[in-house]
């Protein structure tokens, strides 16, 4: 089993290449959108129809490369905190 070393410049250029963080937020509302629409009432019963997208806050808390050893390939991890 090889180590893989990851140079965080090379990761953080990749992330700038491909708007993976952009992407991942991007990803969260259209999620979001389409479940509020969707599920109104279970929108509605969670939230008591009091939120609204502009008091949402995302901050970004990581991005990592994760190496799997039990079969080929590796992902990228965004992970993001919502307020």
């Amino acid at each position: 089993m090889s180590k893989v070393v990851v140079n965080t410049e090379l990761l953080l250029k990749w992330e700038q290449e491909h708007s993976a963080i952009k992407r991942t937020i991007d990803g969260f509302w259209n999620i979001f959108r389409s479940w509020k629409k969707e599920n109104k009432d279970e929108y509605h019963d969670l939230f008591i129809g009091k939120l609204d997208e502009d008091f949402i806050i995302i901050d970004v808390v990581s991005i990592s490369l994760k190496q799997y050893y039990d079969r080929d390939g590796a992902a990228i991890f965004c992970s993001l905190r919502l307020h």
